[in-house]
């Protein structure tokens, strides 16, 4: 039986924000949703402003604490979406790839905004339990933040704590908590700020109304000193020169610029002037300055490779051979399927297996081994949800919804002239997993390495919020990571988060780097998101708690559902 017209209108009256939620918002209120929106845009990049995070979220705790619940869930809402399509709006430059894009995005951004909007909902419910939401509330926002590591569309981006990545001081906590203690103590003092500022400025506060602002001022004070005492003693004895063990890598940044790339694989005379660029630069290493040579990812420019011509390999290989090194490089790995004759007349895509690699020579150019990437990007090599509309997979993604995932996180194996190397080799955005990466290292992997190609998103703050998690995930594991990125930034990272190199965007470069492999397994790597979870329990717990204080006391006072 259809719904009733008037009935999907109430529905979606009570669903949506309607006039008088507008009105209850106000302009005091969508201002401060907004202002907090453009604060914390401006502490990632391309602004950088890192400190800008410690008190961007204050606007919108201060506006939303005198508005109505349901007014105050919309205002998170609001920043939500504001905050992820500012930040994102640099997608919309693979306009030139798929028109869809534009749309993609701004759907990218309401979909994102729904963790505001729980968010908001939750905080309505925990500041009905006193002043324990002073804890409860900062827990909630790393909770939050974990769950975007699970699923097809998993998206571990813009992590509050990625605003530090260049206060080596400050993350070395991540050892231990990874980036969810940091993400606490942020959310932690701009939630402190606004109740303070609502005390201040408020309705005669007493002293009573005083005390867990004060309280909770001396708590994250002690915890933000010791976070900056333990880090400056852990950045004394991790910042240190590499020892004669060190692997001296070599990080090639071709930088091709991605139209070229696209044109490359139409047009077999662009390839060749490419690849011949490379080989170009490759030539100009001297042999014996290098063990390994870190090439970006799809550096070969066939979409069926290793099935289609193996010339580009015979190069590499030749390049191997002339440096004594060790080659690692990103390209596809298409496979034949079981069963699937090779010698038919024509191979169908579902006689073949197709996945994002890197791959390892040793220094005679032979094959050694692979990595094949498992978290894959969803929308551009996967098709979740998009494959269940008959004919909108190829009309969005057409031959790229093809790729398939890899199965283990195992390290890469690397046969150099100083001996094998346990490679954690991650493919583009699966950098940004951390989950992922200590696995890698729990596996045995005693060096890490990024290969990406984010040439798609030209001269955007789009690389350089991707390359931010590259101190996070060396301190995490204590390893050495090296980034090789088509067009930058590239880079080598040490145990303490430190940058040691990094290449500008869009230069053709070669970085030189020397890496020492290391076995040491910190608190983080053996047990992973830990505190994450516990604030996800906590966080839960809290909110069983306000659920049944409302119940059992809705029969004393008027019931104001949020």
């Amino acid at each position: 039986m259809p719904l009733p017209l008037s009935r999907l209108r109430r529905a979606l009256g009570r669903l949506l924000p309607g006039r008088a939620d507008w009105r209850a918002m106000g302009w005091d209120g969508v201002l401060g949703a907004l202002a907090s929106a453009a604060l914390l845009t401006l502490a990632f990049p391309r602004a950088d402003l890192g400190g800008l995070v410690w008190v961007a979220l204050v606007p919108v705790f201060a506006v939303t604490r005198a508005k109505p619940p349901r007014a105050a869930r919309w205002l998170w809402y609001l920043f939500g979406v504001v905050w992820s399509y500012a930040s994102l709006c640099w997608f919309n430059v693979t306009l030139y790839v798929n028109p869809l894009v534009l749309g993609g995005i701004v759907l990218l951004a309401l979909v994102l905004g729904l963790w505001m909007l729980l968010f908001g909902w939750a905080v309505v419910w925990l500041r009905r339990l006193g002043p324990v939401h002073l804890l409860l509330v900062p827990m909630l926002w790393p909770a939050l933040e974990y769950t975007h590591l699970f699923g097809e569309l998993a998206f571990p981006w813009l992590y509050l704590a990625h605003t530090q990545h260049g206060v080596p001081v400050m993350i070395q906590s991540a050892s231990f908590a990874g980036t969810w203690g940091l993400s606490f103590l942020i959310v932690a003092i701009n939630l402190l700020l606004a109740e303070a500022l609502a005390l201040r400025f408020g309705r005669a506060a007493s002293p009573a109304h005083w005390a867990p602002t004060v309280l909770g001022t001396l708590l994250w004070s002690a915890l933000m000193a010791a976070n900056l005492l333990l880090g400056q003693r852990a950045l004394d004895r991790w910042n240190t020169p590499p020892t004669e063990r060190a692997v001296r890598i070599a990080i090639v940044q071709p930088a091709w610029a991605q139209r070229d790339k696209l044109a490359a694989g139409e047009d077999p005379a662009i390839e060749r002037d490419l690849f011949a660029l490379l080989i170009d630069q490759l030539r100009r290493i001297e042999p014996g300055h290098t063990d390994l040579v870190l090439l970006p990812e799809s550096v070969i420019i066939d979409f069926f490779f290793p099935l289609g011509s193996r010339v580009r390999l015979a190069d590499l290989g030749q390049e191997a051979r002339r440096l004594h090194a060790a080659v690692v490089f990103g390209a596809n790995n298409c496979a034949l399927r079981p069963g699937a004759d090779p010698a038919a007349d024509e191979i169908w895509p579902s006689d073949l297996t197709l996945r994002n690699s890197v791959w390892s020579l040793d220094a005679s150019g032979e094959i050694v081994a692979t990595y094949d990437k498992i978290r894959l990007v969803a929308f551009a090599e996967s098709a979740p949800l998009v494959s269940l509309v008959p004919g909108l997979m190829q009309l969005t993604l057409g031959n790229l919804a093809l790729f398939e995932p890899g199965e283990a996180a195992a390290p890469l194996a690397v046969h150099t002239p100083r001996g094998p190397v346990a490679l954690g080799a991650h493919v583009c955005f699966e950098s940004t997993f951390p989950n992922l990466v200590a696995e890698q290292v729990r596996s045995g992997a005693e060096i890490l390495a990024t290969v990406t190609n984010d040439a798609w998103f030209l001269d955007t703050a789009g690389p350089w919020q991707h390359w931010i998690v590259q101190p996070f995930r060396a301190v995490e594991n204590r390893r050495w990571i090296v980034q090789a990125a088509n067009t930058g930034p590239s880079s080598a990272v040490n145990p303490a988060g430190v940058v040691v190199h990094r290449s500008r965007l869009d230069h053709r470069t070669t970085l030189h780097a020397d890496a020492e492999p290391l076995t040491t397994l910190t608190f983080y790597t053996r047990h992973g998101d830990w505190l994450a979870r516990l604030f996800g329990v906590f966080s839960l717990a809290g909110l069983a708690a306000a659920l049944w204080r409302r119940r059992s006391l809705a029969g004393h006072f008027p019931r104001t559902p949020p």
